[in-house]
């Protein structure tokens, strides 16, 4: 559905007996793969200005950041949210990526173990930059399935972000707000 401002917004019902899988497109600003829970609804909402987001942690409230710098090896990191804030504004791109400053969000070295930094690289299409966002708020690396996290339970401004094993604590719990 596209609202009269232009903000496009879609609704999912999963009227199935297990978790369902699907992929979103926006219009003209990628897509994302979604795990909805059987008899669960959600929805989204892509604003009308770039289909941008900042993904905001459940449990710090803070966004994940790219440290003003988004050149290749940079580790993510969470920093308060500034609406606007060119260092927190990602995009949906085809096939999963999340896209910041001509970069991609990925895991170091193609990494799939606990620990492994996650970073900005050139974009390039492997599943090591590939994310997808779960109804419970985890977003989790396709190359590895484990989830994105903040290093100790962090909370505070500079907590560096990683990939482990999924837990469902709060520090892995992740809120994207579209349309900024």
């Amino acid at each position: 559905y596209r609202d009269p401002d232009g903000t496009e917004v879609t609704v999912a019902y999963n009227n199935n007996s297990t978790a369902t899988t699907f992929t979103t497109t926006w219009d003209g600003a990628g897509s994302f793969t979604y795990t909805l829970p059987a008899g669960a609804t959600v929805t989204f909402t892509k604003g009308a200005a770039n289909g941008s987001t900042q993904i905001v942690g459940q449990g710090s409230g803070r966004c994940v950041d790219d440290t003003g710098n988004p050149a290749d090896g940079v580790q993510q990191y969470l920093w308060d949210c500034t609406s606007g804030n060119a260092d927190q504004t990602y995009q949906y791109a085809p096939g999963g990526q999340l896209e910041i400053g001509g970069k991609c969000l990925g895991a170091a070295g193609n990494g799939t173990a606990n620990g492994t930094k996650v970073i900005t690289w050139d974009c390039n299409g492997t599943a090591s930059q590939q994310w997808t966002f779960h109804a419970d708020g985890a977003i989790t690396s396709n190359l590895s399935g484990r989830c994105l996290d903040a290093t100790g339970d962090g909370t505070a401004d500079g907590t560096p972000l990683q990939l482990w094993s999924c837990t469902g604590d709060s520090n892995q719990a992740w809120t994207a707000t579209p349309g900024i």
